[in-house]
């Protein structure tokens, strides 16, 4: 689960956002890129990054920042 380093209160939106890539290891570049790593196991797994996974990518990432919700098989 992502740990936030100030009050959530004390954080934009986007900086909010940026420690949330930042501690999960992801960058905003990825919203674009032409595929996107899906981690099972121990095993990666590229997949295309289709149009509708670039439209919702971002409010999926915001939604993980406003609930507290990890990125592991529970939080997602």
């Amino acid at each position: 689960m992502t740990t936030h380093t100030a009050p959530l209160e004390a954080l934009s939106t986007r900086q909010a956002l940026d420690e949330f890539l930042d501690t999960n290891g992801f960058t905003t570049d990825g919203y674009d890129a032409p595929t996107v790593d899906i981690p099972i196991g121990p095993i990666v797994i590229p997949l295309p990054n289709t149009d509708g996974r670039k439209a919702v990518a971002r409010f999926h990432d915001l939604h993980h920042v406003a609930t507290g919700y990890g990125t592991d098989l529970v939080g997602e």
